[in-house]
Order: C-alpha cells, then sequence, then structure tokens
C-alpha cells in the first residue's frame, strides 16, 4: 500500500511554545512600546519651545503639550504639570485645555483669569453639595432656621455660580480670538 499523500506529518513537541512562552513574548512587546513611547512621544509633548503644543487624547482625557487633562468626574478635571507634578481642578473640559494652551504659548494673565473663575465654579458646586446636604438634613430634623438659612444660601451659591460661568465664558471666547492652536 501506498503512503497517503494527505497524511500530515506530527510536529515536534519541543516546536510547540508553551503560554509561559507567549506571556513573555508580550509582555516583552509591551515594555518595547512603552519605551519607544517615553523616548519618541514625549520630547514631542515636553519640547521648551514656544510652538503650539501636541494634543493626544489619552484613556481618561488628553495630554496638552507639558500638561496632562484627565476626567474624574462628571464636572470635574485635573490639569497635571509634567515637570512639577502640580495637580490643578477644572470644572469642564473647555476650560482645562484653554488654561493649558494659554500657558504653554506665555499668555499668563489670561491662564490666571481661567484659573480664577473655573476655581471659583468648582468651589460653589463643592459649597452646594454642602448646603444641599444641610437642606434635607433640616426638612429630616424639621428644623426651621436650618432649612431657610441653607436655602438662602443655595440661592446666593447659584447665583455666584451664574456670574462665575459668565466671565469665565467670557475670557474662554477671548481665547479664541488669540489663536493659540495656531504657530504665529
Amino acid at each position: 500500500m501506498a503512503k497517503s499523500s494527505t497524511r500530515k506529518k506530527s510536529k515536534n513537541k519541543k516546536d510547540i511554545p508553551t503560554v509561559g512562552d507567549i506571556e513573555h513574548a508580550v509582555d516583552q512587546t509591551v515594555d518595547y512600546i512603552k519605551k519607544w513611547q517615553t523616548k519618541e512621544i514625549l520630547p514631542l509633548l515636553t519640547k521648551s519651545d514656544d510652538s503650539v503644543p501636541i494634543c493626544i487624547p489619552i484613556k481618561n482625557g488628553y495630554a496638552v503639550g507639558k500638561h496632562t487633562i484627565k476626567q474624574i468626574s462628571k464636572n470635574i478635571w485635573h490639569l497635571t504639570k509634567y515637570l512639577d507634578g502640580k495637580v490643578y481642578v477644572f470644572s469642564s473640559k473647555t476650560s482645562a485645555i484653554s488654561y493649558s494652551l494659554c500657558e504653554q504659548r506665555r499668555r499668563l494673565k489670561l491662564a490666571k483669569e481661567i484659573l480664577e473663575f473655573d476655581s471659583k465654579i468648582v468651589d460653589c458646586h463643592v459649597k452646594m453639595d454642602h448646603y444641599q446636604y444641610r437642606l434635607s438634613s433640616a426638612i429630616r430634623k424639621k428644623d426651621e432656621w436650618q432649612r431657610d438659612f441653607s436655602s438662602i444660601m443655595l440661592s446666593t451659591i447659584e447665583i455666584e455660580i451664574i456670574e462665575a460661568k459668565y466671565r469665565l465664558q467670557k475670557t474662554l471666547n477671548l481665547t479664541k480670538y488669540f489663536k493659540l492652536w495656531i504657530d504665529q
């Protein structure tokens, strides 16, 4: 009888990679990619000249030049500086990115105004949460004075938020006219 031409030849068991070998190869590949990212992308992001910062989307936010902007919750964005590790809290992505662009393009007065108005909004939201809790507690305990006080404070804080948002929006509109994203 003749040999079958369709018969598969058995492979050597030594040639088949094990799960450990595959995991090791994957780990080496991931390490290589991380090193490449640090070597190639980080110098682009942190270049010290006055050109336009590069904006790259990352997992939870953005890398804008020398800053990382990450979303923490619905209304909270953290801006972290690479060099000194300072963290700033913003109420919106637009404010955080505008602040980052203004600071890196040396528009420090404009950046300071954005930070000031947005910080006011964040502080007011924290106060509002506090007084909403106090109001619900006063209603539960049937404390008339605390209920009235908390209601007055909530309405005052709402007015402060509206004013701060208006001033912040004016400042953000001003950043559009400077065209910070264009190399001039």
